[in-house]
Order: structure tokens, then C-alpha cells, then sequence
């Protein structure tokens, strides 16, 4: 698994962590929950493709990842919404997740390429 995206995934889980307990009443807040069981979710489902798991395995992890980090997106967009979060943090939050999907769009590329060079594993 790419270094990258396992820094970076833990570094915008961190970060979602941070914003998320400085708003007020996060621990009973249903959006800041969800959004925070997302962000951090992403990570621990690249950890799991990060050591000794076939390719083709690594690939449905990182589609997972994709789709967990929608699922923070959606959340986070919920947050603002209800005034949960400000501006900032929603716009400094959203960007990473975006940048993260991008980033795993393009692995996941990778990874295609990879399987149809070797034949699928």
C-alpha cells in the first residue's frame, strides 16, 4: 500500500478528530459521530491492505476506503449544514477528503495496471 495514503489518511482522521471535539456537545452530536466513525474508518481499511494481502484484495480495500471517505464527505457537508462545524474547518476537512479520493482513484489505477500486467491474482 502506498505510504502516502497511510499518512495522509491518518493525518485527515487526526485532523477530522481535532474539529469534531472542539465543537460543542460532539459527544452526543449524531452527524459528528458518523462523520468521525468515516474519517477515522478510512485508515484502519488501508492498514488492513497494507501488509501481506494480495493485490487484488488491496484493491477492494482501497474501493472501501473510496466509499468510506464519500461517506465522511457526506457527513461533513451535514455538519456545516446544520452550523455543527464553521467554515474553516468545513473547508480545510473537505479539501483533505477530496485530495484523498483523488489519491486513491489514481492507486487504484495503479494497482488495475499492475493485476492486468501480472494476469489477475
Amino acid at each position: 500500500m502506498n505510504e502516502i495514503l497511510l499518512t495522509k489518511s491518518r493525518a485527515w482522521a487526526v485532523h477530522t478528530l481535532q474539529v469534531c471535539r472542539r465543537a460543542p456537545d460532539y459527544k452526543t452530536e449524531a452527524v459528528l459521530l458518523q462523520l468521525i466513525r468515516c474519517a477515522t474508518g478510512v485508515g484502519a481499511i488501508l492498514h488492513e491492505a497494507a501488509f501481506g494481502v494480495p493485490l487484488r484484495e488491496q484493491l477492494e480495500k482501497l474501493s472501501a476506503a473510496v466509499r468510506m471517505t464519500s461517506g465522511a464527505l457526506y457527513w461533513l457537508d451535514l455538519s456545516f449544514a446544520a452550523d455543527v462545524i464553521p467554515m474553516e474547518e468545513y473547508e480545510s476537512l473537505k479539501a483533505e477528503g477530496e485530495e484523498l479520493r483523488l489519491l486513491f482513484s489514481g492507486e487504484m489505477r495503479v494497482m488495475v495496471e499492475r493485476m492486468s500486467e501480472k494476469g489477475a491474482q
